[in-house]
């Protein structure tokens, strides 16, 4: 019985120390900014055990070093095999700040209509404290779309972004940005678009910039 004890004893420290000695490697190539070396540490040890501790490391280290392609497909796969872990909502916590980054960047190249998608499809839930934040810059986004249209003469694109603002239910931004063509829409049947519900997954996100 106390040999079977002393062996039991034996293989915890030994699994012990590999996961010390793995938790020392990683650590050691994160400090040394080797980071591609890191990511396949976490990739190597995954494949060999399912740790979800680790595997919530991982997720978090792709994202801390924007490698956001496989953040994101890491994110997506970790919330759909375990939608009722406790902790999943610190990985739907940094998609929200992936989601966040996607808007920002596509607002300030111009691309409005991209970063509507990321926010009315992934920023708007209740599920994050800011999504009141988010609720404004979705407004704020409109705007400068209809100014940018209407800046360039461009009737068009006018009446394009101003119909998704009544698909919005956004009508008092509507009606602040231009009476006339607000009345004016809003007596033409079958305007006005719906808000897409699904979730937007981009089939090759560009990497935020700084």
């Amino acid at each position: 019985m106390m040999r079977l004890l002393s062996l039991f004893v034996l293989l915890c420290a030994t699994l012990a120390c590999f996961q010390e000695s793995f938790y020392d490697k990683v650590n050691r190539l994160k400090s040394e900014r080797k980071f591609v070396d890191a990511k396949r540490e976490y990739e190597a040890y995954l494949e060999k055990k399912e740790d979800l501790e680790i595997r919530r490391q991982y997720i978090q280290f792709l994202f801390d070093q924007k490698y956001y392609i496989d953040f994101n497909a890491a994110a997506q796969a970790y919330m759909r095999e375990y939608p009722d872990d406790a902790d999943t909502s610190a990985i739907k916590n940094l998609m929200f700040k992936y989601y966040a980054k996607l808007a920002d960047d596509s607002e300030r190249l111009g691309d409005y209509d991209q970063a509507l998608v990321y926010i009315v499809n992934n920023l708007l839930s209740t599920d994050f404290e800011d999504y009141k934040s988010w609720e404004l810059r979705q407004s704020a986004v409109l705007r400068k779309w209809y100014d940018k249209e209407q800046k360039a003469d461009n009737l068009p694109g006018q009446k394009q972004v101003m119909t998704k603002m009544l698909g919005l239910g956004l009508s008092n931004l509507a009606k602040s940005v231009d009476t006339e063509l607000y009345n004016e829409l809003a007596q033409e049947p079958g305007e006005t678009e719906p808000a897409e519900e699904e979730v937007v997954e981009p089939s090759d996100p560009q990497a935020p910039q700084e």
